[in-house]
């Protein structure tokens, strides 16, 4: 071995084992922060570290102790290699679960009520990146209600808080801390999903209060805006209504203002005022009114007149009572004794059923029952209007039915039925000119030689008989009758009585 190779292989054994000595400490701290990083880091120097010694070894003669160190380096990066994967793992698992949590806080905070408290004395609301704490007893509330200040707190006083810098220093620290050692930030969607989410807490975002504050000031501006423009269209079609002579203006209702359009407010001429349509009028001291009412009678009233009677008798009494009406109510209108000075007899005033017409109630005045009663019909049994029949026959009118009266007429029926049918068969021959119209049927049992077969029937025949057919040869069809007695003769020969001559 010369001078070089034993120099090659001094430094390689030397300086494998400071390297190794200087790894130490860095493999500790790996071991130590359990970060995917840092093992990378450690894993990549200790690699190179084992490559240079076993390439310095194989420039040299090749002294064993050099194996050692070598050996060691590069099991050791191996190790470092896989604690590198499985850290990778816990890390992607662990983003998962922070990310699970996350949205399952946003959720409870969504759904839980913000009116209820949790309870418990001094109660405040924790961080909103943090579940809800009870600073009384520092633990996690286990209430998933929002947390309010007792009743009985003072209201805090403004001013003091920290600065909006300060605030959102603290956010950015807050944000920085959540998505610290995240891998592939720019890569992996769920990450980048992750931290939006987390940033989006951190930054403010709105709660659900605040959301549904800016909804139902959003939905009322626009209920707003929605009503302003149908008063715009409407207002063109609104017309004041015509005061007679002599009416003071003030004394009816202006049309705009009932529609909520009119602006000329102190100036208009019409009234304001939504009651003055109901205002009773003055009475009269000078007039007794009795006199009038006694002399309206229920008989000249019709279904309007008698509603509003009673509206104005009974609209005080009826408004306080029961749905039921009074039957001794009914009973006097029905009998024409209702009135103005009707008085129920069921206590009068006291009574506590309604004195109101019930829902479809037709009034009939008494020249409609009359008219009723002079167009009603009596109605009559069908047994009635037999036995009138029966006393018009008079007491030798009649034929007893008996099973022989009742043959006789069921023949004669029959009788009179074939002879209708001769009757139009020879009313249809003469439209005919003299030619029966005949059936298929009738015309192949006169003739058979007119019907042939094609050209692709069988040349063998066959019959087939049924009884009913059989019976139906046996009888005579009147169809076939009625047709040979008004048959043309003079389509036919005559005199020739040896029709073989004709074939030659």
């Amino acid at each position: 071995m010369t001078n070089m190779e034993t120099f090659y292989d001094t430094l390689g054994l030397v300086g494998s084992f400071f390297v190794s000595a200087a790894l130490v400490p860095q493999i500790v701290k790996v071991f130590r922060s359990k970060s995917a990083k840092d093992i990378s880091k450690a894993f990549q120097s200790v690699f190179v570290v084992g490559i240079a010694c076993i390439t310095v070894y194989g420039m040299g003669e090749g002294l064993w102790p050099i194996w050692i160190p070598s050996t060691l380096e590069l099991l050791g990066g191996i190790i470092l290699l896989a604690m590198k994967h499985y850290y990778d793992w816990c890390d992607t698992k662990r983003v998962e679960k922070e990310q699970e949590e996350t949205l399952a806080v946003v959720a409870t905070e969504e759904a839980a009520p913000t009116s209820p408290v949790c309870g418990k004395s001094g109660c405040q609301p924790g961080n909103a990146l943090e579940l809800l704490s009870c600073s009384d007893q520092g633990i996690r509330c286990s209430s998933a209600l929002h947390h309010q200040p007792q009743a009985n707190m003072p209201p805090k006083k403004k001013g003091g808080g920290p600065s909006k810098k300060s605030v959102e220093k603290q956010k950015d620290k807050t944000l920085e801390d959540k998505t610290f050692g995240l891998k592939n930030k720019k890569k992996s969607k769920n990450v980048q999903k992750y931290i939006q989410e987390v940033t989006k807490q951190v930054k403010g975002a709105n709660t659900r209060a605040d959301r549904m504050k800016e909804q139902e000031a959003k939905r009322k501006k626009d209920a707003k805006a929605e009503q302003e423009n149908l008063k715009s269209l409407f207002a063109a079609a609104i017309t004041q209504p015509k005061v007679p002579p002599g009416t003071d203006p003030k004394s009816v209702l202006c049309a705009f203002f009932k529609a909520g359009v009119c602006t000329k407010g102190n100036r208009c001429k019409f009234s304001h005022d939504l009651m003055v349509g109901k205002k009773a009028a003055k009475i009269d001291l000078y007039t007794d009114t009795r006199a009038e009412k006694e002399a309206d009678q229920m008989d000249t009233w019709d279904q309007e007149k008698l509603e509003k009677v009673v509206n104005e008798k009974h609209h005080e009494k009826n408004a306080k009572q029961t749905e039921i009406v009074c039957k001794h109510f009914l009973d006097a209108i029905e009998k024409s004794l209702y009135g103005w000075f009707w008085v129920c007899p069921n206590g009068g005033t006291s009574c506590k059923y309604r004195h109101a017409l019930p829902p479809g109630y037709v009034f009939k005045s008494k020249k409609d029952r009359e008219l009723e009663k002079g167009n009603k019909v009596v109605e009559i049994s069908i047994e009635e209007i037999i036995e009138q029949q029966r006393a018009k026959l008079g007491p030798h009118g009649g034929t007893p039915v008996t099973e022989e009266s009742l043959a006789k007429w069921k023949a004669d029926k029959l009788a009179r039925k074939k002879a209708e049918e001769a009757k139009k068969l020879k009313e249809q021959a003469k439209r005919t000119g003299g030619r029966g119209i005949m059936s298929g049927r009738a015309l192949f049992t006169f003739d058979p030689s007119l019907f042939r077969d094609d050209a692709d029937a069988d040349d063998e025949a066959y019959s087939v008989h049924s009884e009913e057919e059989d019976d139906d040869e046996e009888k005579p069809s009147p169809a076939v009758d009625a047709a040979a007695a008004v048959m043309d003769k003079s389509l036919y020969l005559q005199d020739v009585d040896d029709l073989d001559s004709l074939k030659k």
